[in-house]
């Protein structure tokens, strides 16, 4: 059997088929056709690029794209604009094969935004066809720019159907912006749509206004409220130092089930750090917490603020160490509570440590320092400083009529006015009590007149008295309590 076996040959491991004659050849298939990019998936990825501020990308995938359509060189557009390059974003427009009324737009908005109101109406006025956002936009503009009267014109030629309430919210807006009460009133009154932006937007004038009784009316009207328009309407109760009736509202506002924002929580926190409510700030910095927002930075000052004027230095700075990130105003707060506790020489240490500084962070030092009586140390500290505002001066030379060095707070005051810094109300009143303290009667006599400001009437007043112990020194003190009583209508008798 063994013998009968046939050893035939190892078939190869990939059969061929090169010598078997074929009638007909195997077709091969061809690889498909590359897919052609969509033109709305490019759009989408150019308006991201301009987003994030990649413009050299955005650009480059412009300039790649195998078909361009007005989606593509408006977000191209828009790219620029939003970044910055108005000059580029025009050249833009000038090269467009094509413009629809979301590229006039684009363009409209630039200019607005370089603050250039009077080129967006002269580019507003050349377009073909506008749409409900081509004339908000310039109205909101130029009343912005205290343009009213072009933005009346304009709101004049608003298609019925489109005036509100886009038009109207944004003359009416432009109208308080400007103080115009009345007639962001009367447009208010005569809008035929009105949203939760107009009410909000008249709820938050009059409460700007001081009409609070009248805010608190169309509030009360409203057929709906948003979180601007309660924040609106506590902000105007805690503007008018009626902290308890904002908290109130802002109970009011929890229980209506209105979500809170930023804002509303920095204006409760107001409320109680103004009428030293302890237990409604804790109650509100847990809520905060309880939120999330314990990362704000808004929030966080506040907080600070709300510590340091309960005298709650350690918790107010264990706020500021918890801050992720901390801005010039989380600083100063802190700097600014530990001043005012008498704690200069953590203010010094904090100070010190500030990776920039403005006038309200020098000014807190040198004040630090004087109230301590260290005039030495706050003098030099305000010679170091690389700006020096009238705030700043008067810090001083209050502070050195408080420790009773009357003559350098003259000296002071002259170097003050010598350096070109324009003296005010307290500055003018420390000059008259040092001179008074001088009894230099011709010269207080001469910086009386060179202010006639009625508040420093008393104080000229008791220099004149204390100068020349005279009947007619009574006399002038006299005349003005009257004047304080309402019973004088003038001075000129003085």
């Amino acid at each position: 059997m063994a013998a009968l076996r046939l050893r035939l040959p190892r078939a190869p491991a990939v059969a061929t088929f090169s010598s078997v004659p074929c009638r007909h050849a195997i077709p091969q298939e061809e690889p498909p056709p590359p897919r052609r990019p969509n033109t709305a998936h490019l759009n989408a990825l150019l308006t991201s690029y301009g987003r994030r501020g990649r413009l050299r990308d955005a650009q480059d995938l412009f300039e790649k794209m195998p078909r361009r359509d007005v989606i593509s060189w408006t977000a191209l557009l828009t790219a620029y604009a939003d970044n910055g390059d108005p000059a580029s974003a025009r050249l833009v427009f000038d090269d467009m094969p094509r413009r629809n009324a979301s590229s006039w737009n684009a363009l409209l908005s630039v200019y607005l935004r370089a603050g250039q109101p009077a080129a967006a109406h002269a580019l507003f006025c050349k377009m073909p066809a506008r749409n409900a956002v081509s004339y908000g936009a310039v109205i909101s503009g130029l009343a912005r720019a205290g343009m009213l009267r072009e933005a009346e014109a304009v709101f004049a030629e608003v298609p019925e159907q489109w005036r509100d309430p886009v038009g109207s919210n944004a003359l009416m807006a432009g109208y308080l912006r400007a103080g115009e009460l009345d007639m962001a009133l009367r447009v208010f009154k005569g809008m035929t749509v009105k949203d939760v932006i107009s009410w909000s937007a008249v709820v938050d004038g009059l409460c700007k206004h001081g009409s609070l009784s009248e805010a608190r009316k169309v509030f009360e009207t409203m057929p709906e409220r948003n979180v601007v328009s309660w924040t609106s309407m506590i902000r105007g109760y805690v503007k008018l130092r009626m902290h308890r009736d904002g908290l109130l509202l802002f109970l009011d506002m929890r229980r209506a089930g209105v979500q809170v924002n930023t804002t509303t929580l920095s204006v409760a926190l107001d409320a109680c750090a103004e009428d030293g409510l302890v237990r409604e700030g804790i109650q509100i910095h847990s809520l905060i917490i309880a939120m999330g927002f314990e990362t704000d930075v808004f929030l966080g000052d506040s907080v600070i603020i709300l510590y340091s004027r309960f005298g709650w230095m350690v918790d107010a700075r264990r706020v500021f160490a918890c801050m992720k990130w901390k801005d010039i105003v989380s600083w100063n707060s802190l700097i600014t509570g530990y001043v005012q506790h008498n704690m200069v020489e953590e203010a010094h240490v904090l100070f010190k440590l500030m990776p920039e500084k403005d006038a309200v962070s020098w000014t807190s030092m040198v004040v630090g320092f004087a109230n301590r009586g260290w005039m030495r140390e706050s003098v030099e500290l305000f010679e170091q400083m690389p700006g020096k505002d009238e705030v700043a001066w008067t810090a001083v030379i209050s502070s050195l009529i408080a420790n009773g060095d009357y003559l350098s707070t003259v000296r002071w005051f002259c170097r003050m006015a010598q350096e070109g810094c324009k003296p005010n109300t307290i500055a003018f009143s420390c000059l008259l009590s040092a001179l008074a303290s001088l009894t230099m009667l011709n010269q207080g006599m001469q910086a009386h007149a060179s202010t006639w400001d009625g508040s420093l009437t008393l104080l000229f007043t008791l220099l004149w008295y204390q100068c020349t112990q005279s009947v007619e020194g009574w006399l002038r003190l006299i005349v003005f309590s009257q004047v304080l009583a309402g019973q004088v209508f003038s001075l000129l008798i003085l």
